[in-house]
């Protein structure tokens, strides 16, 4: 897992972000604009409950569903003594938070950007207002870094696609919802992405050589 080229972690991430890519890109060639798009949503769900029911699970149980796969992998690691590992989980945790979390909600109520039924469509830097905390999605961004850091723990492009699949339905319902626009999702997925990666990429950093070195 942390002995991965940097070739092969952009390529499973990539994999993984394949189907949320995908999705937008439909959006893109299919509606004129994402007024339209979100339009065209709000009356397929008003005629189709069961969709908007499908929508809200995934809405609201796919991060946690997440969440949980990499809390099983971590006690897993940590049970078999597998100390590489363990640090993998332990820097995708601490990257998700400073980066998914944190930062993610700081440019949230920097940029004060409207939600799709937000009644007031003028952005309002620096707004607690949770109607004005659209850009970025955080769901997307939470989705994305775990996504591809369950894809980089385990070796196998199926696993990466499933897992891809996954997260892409979790923006989606994003979108479908009227809780963010198509770039709203696209920038969740480049804010969660470097979570991803920089696990990886982090993980087998050993600063305290490092800092010994340049002393």
């Amino acid at each position: 897992m942390t002995t991965l080229s940097f070739r092969a972690i952009l390529g499973r991430w990539l994999l993984c972000s394949l189907p949320l890519l995908a999705m937008l890109a439909a959006i893109w060639l299919l509606f004129e604009d994402a007024t339209a798009a979100d339009w065209a949503f709000r009356v397929h769900r008003d005629e189709n409950q069961w969709a908007k029911t499908l929508m809200r699970a995934f809405s609201d149980w796919g991060n946690p569903v997440l969440y949980t796969l990499a809390a099983l992998c971590l006690f897993r690691a940590w049970k078999k003594g597998e100390k590489h590992r363990v640090r993998y989980w332990l820097t995708f945790a601490a990257l998700q938070i400073f980066i998914s979390f944190f930062l993610v909600r700081v440019t949230k109520i920097a940029l004060g950007s409207p939600r799709p039924d937000a009644s007031d469509r003028l952005f309002r830097p620096m707004t607690l207002d949770a109607s004005h905390h659209s850009l970025p999605s955080g769901h997307t961004a939470e989705s994305t870094g775990t996504g591809t850091a369950l894809a980089l723990a385990w070796p196998h492009a199926a696993v990466s696609l499933a897992l891809g699949v996954f997260v892409g339905l979790i923006a989606f319902s994003r979108i479908y919802l009227s809780w963010h626009s198509p770039s709203d999702v696209f920038f969740g997925w480049l804010f969660g992405s470097m979570a991803g990666i920089f696990a990886a990429v982090l993980a087998d950093v050993r600063w305290s050589r490092l800092f010994s070195r340049s002393a």
